[in-house]
């Protein structure tokens, strides 16, 4: 799996729309490889910056929460994308990632979610 692939595998246009089919391989690269280490980098900068500062201390926490937001949101972007970039080479040396796609059937129908959603062509055979 490459990070960089897009997830857009086919797509076209006519007067009134936009037609994307997406390659769902392609789409776990990008949640597994972008989306969400990048949002998680942004949980670790409040973390940083507000949780582990501000202890047990409320009052403490409402400032550093205050200040988190007034920081410019390129500075906050800025440490998501450095975070997320670490973390994924990091897990990538390791062998962590990329891991196969976990289909827990089981789990799915306890959470009252469609099986059908889930399922690929390739996992029906």
């Amino acid at each position: 799996m490459s990070p960089s692939s897009t997830a857009a595998t086919d797509w076209h246009t006519d007067a009134r729309n936009h037609v994307l089919n997406f390659d769902p391989d392609a789409v776990r690269r990008v949640q597994l490889f972008h989306s969400v280490p990048h949002e998680v980098g942004h949980w670790a900068d409040m973390f940083e910056h507000v949780e582990l500062p501000s202890g047990d201390d409320i009052d403490l926490w409402q400032a550093l929460w205050d200040r988190y937001w007034q920081r410019p949101t390129v500075e906050r972007e800025e440490y998501a994308h450095r975070y997320a970039e670490e973390q994924i080479a990091r897990l990538g040396q390791t062998g962590e990632v990329p891991f196969e796609r976990i289909l827990d059937r089981d789990a799915l129908t306890a959470e009252g979610l469609r099986l059908q959603d889930f399922i690929l062509e390739a996992d029906q055979v």
